[in-house]
């Protein structure tokens, strides 16, 4: 079993990129961390899912950096894959162009976007699977 030396920056990568989504979907729709509330019936589409993240550790430069895949699915309710692709394409914008704050001692140097896949639900939603890497820096 390997360890991560010098913490884990999973909870750091959380809340940046929760900030990032929120404001990505101010004008669209709700973002949940981790899982819907029990308490939420219904939930109004659009909406996101900040879902599974994965760290592993590199020695960049002699700097102990960790490497993050978060996966975020975004679930719509309109006929064909219309507003997916549009809330794909924003969610990409505002994670690989602006940077990330700096969150419970890490910072992010980049943010890369992996893939994305969509899935047909039924006739009218459609979920995109999306993939970033978020490399992670604790600060000095």
């Amino acid at each position: 079993m390997s360890v991560i030396k010098g913490g884990s920056s999973l909870y750091g990568v959380s809340v940046a990129i929760y900030k990032k989504v929120s404001l990505a979907f101010r004008d669209d729709g709700e973002v949940f961390d981790g899982f819907l509330p029990e308490e939420m019936d219904e939930v109004d589409f659009p909406y996101a899912i900040i879902e599974e993240m994965t760290e592993g550790q590199e020695n960049l430069l002699n700097r102990a950096v960790r490497m993050v895949v978060v996966t975020i699915k975004i679930y719509t309710a309109y006929r064909g894959t219309k507003q997916a692709k549009q809330l794909a394409s924003k969610l990409v914008d505002m994670l690989e162009e602006m940077d990330l704050s700096p969150e419970e001692g890490w910072v992010f140097p980049k943010t890369k976007y992996l893939d994305t896949h969509f899935l047909r639900e039924d006739d009218i939603r459609f979920t995109a699977i999306m993939r970033f890497e978020v490399m992670a820096e604790k600060m000095a």
